[in-house]
């Protein structure tokens, strides 16, 4: 699962200042769909969960890469999501113009099921509810510029 941004319908908008704008928005965003990721919860499940379940691993699968979709999972988990936030940042962080795409996207197995609305901790989804709200973290972004 992920979801590109077209990065040139508001590079215009953001002036001289399009790669604050752009890093702004992208962390926003990552963040968000950390925030929005659920992570197991065995309290919820109608059967017992696996012996010394621990969740977080869909939250830690969350990559930020530049002109394609990441490959392949990362090993762990991040329940507060913290260690996510800060690896998508350093990417964000070396973000230049004419870079044209930022993806962020999660490859574990169940990731379209959960897209899907499948756990009641996100029964809109993720990534999707997060992608509508594009413009309102770019005005945000350009409106902190003001201040």
């Amino acid at each position: 699962m992920a979801f590109a941004l077209d990065l040139s319908k508001f590079i215009e908008k953001a002036q001289g200042n399009a790669e604050t704008v752009v890093k702004k928005v992208g962390i926003d965003m990552l963040a968000k769909v950390v925030d929005r990721s659920p992570v197991g919860n065995p309290d919820l499940w109608k059967g017992e969960g696996p012996k010394g379940y621990v969740g977080g691993r869909f939250r830690r699968n969350w990559q930020v890469t530049f002109g394609r979709p990441a490959q392949g999972e990362v090993d762990g988990v991040d329940p507060s999501g913290s260690a996510t936030n800060s690896a998508g940042a350093a990417v964000l962080a070396s973000y230049r113009s004419g870079i044209s795409s930022i993806w962020l996207a999660n490859n574990v197995p169940y990731s379209y099921i959960l897209e899907m609305g499948h756990s009641s901790q996100a029964p809109l989804g993720v990534a999707g509810v997060t992608a509508t709200e594009f413009q309102t973290f770019v005005d945000q972004a350009v409106r902190e510029l003001d201040t």
